[in-house]
């Protein structure tokens, strides 16, 4: 449990390190600091999936979890009593890829990360009129090192979390109600991490979108039927602004058109892309 809880503490380091002092650090420093923080999400991810090893940890009352109270839990004693929750490495997971894409997207497009609604600096990270003052350094990172640096892991990163959240919601569709209440959880922490991922991507330029098309299209028809209404309108964004403009001309037009105005006919005539 401590070795947990140190991971969490050293996620933190990382993240505040490589979005408030990266314009400080040499480049092997920098790359190795991204390094650890990308094991330390896989790792916890490997673990969070593989659902035999977690169930048998729990068999032998390892870290036993109670259940969170749940609308359906409350009308249901024998649901609200069942030992549904394993063992998981969820807050190092989620955590730990936020960390990522933000230090990752902050790289490829200058993307700082949503806004933070009554967001506090965290403690010993610096705030304020410091931070004001760090933005305003000169970057001395090498803008092209920094892009071949980030281009490659930025793309396993958003494969490797939109593809378990894919995954996940596809799971909970096989599952009986009690079994599906844990995954409901895992799911629900999961979305902030999609959300973050999918407006990253909306930051690409139309060069960069369309560099990464080819594997992000299959990516973005699976999110399309998802369960969380936010994730589905990022991808709407998407679909609309982005994918569109790969289309023939008076193709994407007629597909902006058609959804900003929420005309469902209006891709009715659309001819095939070549």
């Amino acid at each position: 449990m401590t070795t947990m809880v140190i991971t969490l503490k050293l996620q933190q380091l990382l993240r505040a390190l490589l979005s408030r002092r990266y314009h400080e650090l040499p480049e092997d420093v920098f790359a190795k600091l991204l390094t650890s923080l990308e094991k330390s999400c896989h790792h916890a991810q490997s673990f969070n999936m593989n659902m035999a090893l977690r169930t048998t940890l729990w068999k032998c009352g390892f870290m036993k979890l109670t259940r969170r109270p749940s609308v359906s839990s409350v009308h249901d004693p024998l649901r609200a009593s069942a030992p549904v929750r394993l063992p998981h490495l969820l807050e190092q997971e989620t955590n730990g890829y936020t960390a990522l894409l933000g230090a990752l997207f902050r790289m490829y497009t200058k993307w700082e990360g949503p806004p933070k609604k009554g967001a506090e600096a965290p403690s010993g990270a610096g705030g304020g009129a410091e931070d004001e003052k760090s933005s305003e350094v000169e970057q001395p990172l090498d803008p092209a090192w920094m892009n071949g640096m980030a281009e490659p892991r930025l793309q396993s990163v958003c494969k490797l979390v939109m593809k378990r959240y894919i995954a996940a919601e596809q799971d909970i569709e096989r599952l009986d109600s009690n079994e599906s209440d844990f995954l409901d959880e895992e799911i629900e922490a999961l979305v902030p991490v999609v959300k973050h991922a999918l407006q990253g991507v909306k930051t690409f330029s139309e060069a960069q979108f369309r560099k990464h098309a080819n594997w992000l299209y299959s990516l973005i028809c699976n999110l399309v039927k998802c369960r969380d209404h936010e994730v589905r309108v990022l991808v709407s964004d998407i679909m609309r602004r982005q994918l569109a403009s790969l289309l023939p001309l008076e193709v994407g037009v007629a597909a902006s058109a058609g959804a900003s105005t929420g005309d469902v006919n209006a891709s009715d005539d659309m001819p095939p892309s070549e």
